[in-house]
């Protein structure tokens, strides 16, 4: 099923064909046939591509921003990803597919486990919450709601931050993986 993605204008990353290629998970493995080659996360949705001011475009858009991170975007009270971002929320975090489709997601009070299951497996996750401009509250009946990045989580910061400073009970933050940096400079290599 990889062999379909492997064409040469295909707009998955070898990033992402690398990690699709180390699925052990069969539901996630058998949803790879579904993907496409035709956007940098495989998907498309049922009415087609994408067009210009709807949820999928902002999310392919977001991918192109953070083309190595999977994109886990707040729809109301549940986080979604599509395409290959879904496939590794199958794979690592324990998630069903939606309506048998390479999309999955989680409800806001699993979000820190879901991470975890990524972070574990040495993923980051760009993760995007709905706003409403200066406190104002959010139309549930607006169609396309406005969306930014609030936390990228990875493997030496995999505590999502979010609201954490609202709550009033003790936070237990996991251990994180050390992380080290690498720069380039005149001098050498710092």
């Amino acid at each position: 099923d990889l062999q379909r993605l492997l064409v040469e204008k295909s707009q998955i990353s070898p990033y992402w064909i690398n990690q699709l290629s180390q699925i052990q998970h069969g539901n996630a493995r058998n949803l790879i046939k579904n993907l496409t080659y035709i956007n940098p996360v495989g998907f498309v949705g049922a009415k087609g591509p994408a067009k210009d001011d709807s949820y999928q475009a902002f999310y392919l858009e977001q991918k192109k921003k953070h083309p190595e991170c999977v994109i886990l975007m707040r729809t109301g009270e549940f986080y979604e990803t599509m395409g290959v971002d879904a496939l590794m929320l199958i794979a690592y975090s324990g998630l069903n597919a939606m309506g048998g489709k390479a999309k999955a997601g989680c409800p806001i009070g699993n979000i820190q486990a879901t991470l975890d299951g990524l972070t574990d497996h040495g993923l980051s996750v760009a993760v995007y919450e709905e706003k409403a401009p200066h406190g104002e509250i959010i139309d549930p009946k607006k169609k396309i709601k406005s969306r930014s990045l609030s936390q990228i989580v990875f493997p030496g910061a995999s505590t999502y931050m979010y609201d954490l400073s609202l709550r009033s009970d003790n936070i237990e933050f996991r251990e994180n993986y050390p992380v080290i940096g690498v720069i380039k400079t005149i001098s050498g290599y710092t």
